[in-house]
């Protein structure tokens, strides 16, 4: 990865790369999952068969709460 993110970034499945590599270091922080500052986000906010993920501005909405 580039361990660059901003808000609407697609998030991909990767093989794991280097230990050093910000963009694959994920935080669980009560219910959400945080990386490069940004909160894993469900993109629309409609949860469906292949909706896509993203990064996001964390802001606790349903949308980033991951059990």
């Amino acid at each position: 990865g580039d361990d660059t993110g901003g808000d609407g970034t697609a998030v991909q499945l990767w093989d794991c790369q280097q230990a050093t590599s910000l963009d694959q270091k994920w935080t669980w922080t009560g219910q959400t999952l945080r990386t490069l500052g940004k909160c894993l986000d469900i993109a629309g906010g409609v949860s469906a068969a292949g909706t896509k993920l993203q990064l996001a501005t964390c802001n606790n909405g349903g949308y980033q709460n991951w059990v």
